[in-house]
């Protein structure tokens, strides 16, 4: 069966920064760009698995137990 779960990842984004260099014109500041992460969250479908048993032939489920249908005595 599916279900629907909230799940986190890493968001890539683009951080601006400035550092200092030999542009005259900008005032000795240049720009860089680097890529950072920061946690998001998306909504998913996951698959969950369920475990059934299954009861030998002559056996019947009665809640979590296989239950023999026949009396292994019969009286007379």
């Amino acid at each position: 069966y599916a279900v629907t779960v909230q799940e986190s990842y890493a968001h890539p984004f683009d951080q601006i920064y400035y550092t200092r260099c030999t542009d005259i014109l900008n005032w000795f500041k240049c720009t860089r760009h680097r890529i950072s992460y920061k946690t998001a969250y998306r909504r998913g479908v996951r698959t969950m698995y369920r475990r059934r048993s299954q009861c030998c032939p002559g056996y019947f489920e009665s809640g979590d137990l296989c239950v023999r249908e026949y009396p292994l005595f019969v009286l007379l």
